[in-house]
């Protein structure tokens, strides 16, 4: 019983097909394969597209990767981050966990690595596959981890958004956030400090030593193998891994990924991403640098390319030295409670400002490829994606995660009223209708109104999914149809 509930609330999977590939723009073929049950595992194995950031590269040079998925929903709905692996010129398989989207099976965290494994081993048997990478967000951060960790095969590990399960218990007890957390200012270039916000799951706390008695238990309890990533990077000794987090993600704070990136033994990077929360926002906000810096990493471990990632930083002297040509790099310092993200033009060799920083506790230092401008003009270039993400949607988007990440569905409605009455372009329209089929789904039988307001925002915007369906089929469509009580097929027809 314990582990149906948990399962239920961490894995939230559902059977909707939110995007086919076609919807962004990727070439897919279906593959199929059993589980360890035998009950059949579906996904897709998509093509990489002509690799804006690397177009330097032969065209043999092609790295094949797995994606893991995070938690909610299932593949169709993370498609963009897909679309990134693709965009860098990799070779892309992911599959529906057990349980999730066209997989068959009960969903369980039991089965989440035995799954990536499972698909391993389909590109190794059926593809020919010899050595691939492995491409995690958040819970699938975690299984990425652990899957690196038992497939040989898996020379390369990026991950998005680790969390360490006994740390987000504690957390939740003590100060009901998600996990520790030592910095609450950030600080990015000359601009004032901006008081860190992370979301607030528990407001009924207990005592420390409760916490760390409730933790400890229940992380003995907790059925998911990948529960602890600490204990996979022991044996990933000769698996590069790339380890990224949002430094603005107000659910998992970074802190877990320092832990984890700090407790690594062989080759690794890191990448706090300013300005940004937790996925899907990096697929928006820093869509072009996140592609360069995927094709970076999976062509320079997974190929014979050598890597443009050439800037390192020492702590002793706070420089930042240059083996490669001249460029931006991006400097992390954290002391003092405070994070500071600053941008350095580098030539051989750059000093880092520690201004204001006694005793830095994190230096670190790393290339920048979508950039315009050089010298004292360089500075990070975003694509339309991303500068329209940051001029129009992301205090939107932000608000609408925040309410749904604090269960606060029963206050979303001013910020559904503020949702725009005409359809946003690609993919801004895919996200925020994403966002309502959350607030649907949650709001349906308990504040119908609520329900109903996001379901009209929907039928605005919706236009993804297969066309047409087959039958018994559920939709995204008759979801919000029910609600307002409207004909599926009139309301596909607009």
């Amino acid at each position: 019983m314990l582990h149906r509930w948990l399962n239920s609330i961490i894995l939230r999977p559902d059977r909707y097909c939110y995007q086919i590939p076609e919807d962004v723009g990727l070439c897919a073929s279906p593959v199929a394969f059993p589980n360890g049950q035998g009950q059949l595992l579906r996904g897709f194995l998509f093509a990489p597209l002509e690799p804006e950031a690397a177009s330097h590269l032969p065209s043999r040079a092609v790295p094949t990767v797995l994606f893991c998925p995070g938690t909610a929903g299932n593949l169709s709905s993370h498609l963009y981050y897909v679309e990134l692996l693709c965009r860098a010129g990799c070779r892309v398989l992911s599959i529906d966990y057990t349980g999730f989207g066209q997989s068959a099976g009960q969903a369980s965290l039991e089965t989440l690595v035995a799954d990536v494994l499972g698909a391993s081993d389909f590109l190794q048997r059926e593809q020919h596959v010899e050595t691939m990478g492995i491409f995690g967000l958040s819970l699938g951060a975690n299984v990425a981890l652990m899957a690196a960790a038992q497939q040989p095969a898996i020379r390369a590990a990026a991950v998005e958004g680790l969390a360490l399960y006994q740390d987000i218990t504690y957390g939740v007890l003590t100060d009901g956030v998600m996990g520790h957390h030592d910095v609450t200012t950030l600080l990015y270039e000359d601009r004032p400090p901006v008081r860190r916000r992370l979301d607030v799951v528990n407001r009924h706390f207990v005592p420390a030593w409760l916490a760390r008695a409730l933790a400890g238990g229940g992380m003995r309890l907790f059925p998911c193998p990948a529960k602890d990533p600490l204990t996979s990077v022991a044996l990933l000794r000769d698996t590069a891994v790339f380890c990224m987090h949002g430094v603005e993600d107000s659910l998992l704070p970074f802190e877990g990924t320092l832990q984890v990136y700090n407790a690594l033994p062989g080759r690794k990077d890191l990448w706090l991403i300013p300005e940004v929360s937790h996925p899907q926002e990096a697929a928006l906000a820093q869509d072009g640098e996140y592609v360069a810096q995927l094709a970076d990493f999976f062509h320079a471990t997974l190929t014979d390319h050598t890597p443009r990632q050439a800037t390192t930083m020492t702590l002793e002297v706070a420089h930042l030295r240059n083996t490669g040509a001249a460029g931006l790099a991006l400097t992390t310092i954290m002391a003092d409670h405070t994070l500071a993200c600053r941008t350095t033009w580098v030539e051989a060799a750059a000093h880092c400002a520690l201004a204001g920083f006694e005793s830095p506790g994190l230096l670190s230092g790393r290339r920048l490829f979508a950039v315009e401008g050089r010298g004292a003009t360089a500075q990070p270039r975003l694509t339309p994606r991303g500068q329209q993400y940051r001029r129009l949607w992301q205090p939107l988007m932000r608000d609408m995660g925040q309410l749904l990440h604090e269960r606060r569905v029963h206050d979303m409605e001013p910020v559904l009223r503020r949702l725009p009455s005409e359809r946003p372009e690609p993919p801004f329209d895919f996200f925020l209708g994403l966002y309502c089929v959350d607030v649907m789904k949650r709001a349906q039988h308990t504040m119908p109104h609520l329900a109903h307001l996001a379901a009209q925002a929907f039928l605005r915007y919706w236009h993804y999914g297969p066309a047409p369906v087959s039958p018994g089929t559920p939709t995204l469509w008759d979801l919000a149809c029910t609600i307002v009580g409207r004909d599926v097929a009139h309301a596909q027809d607009r």
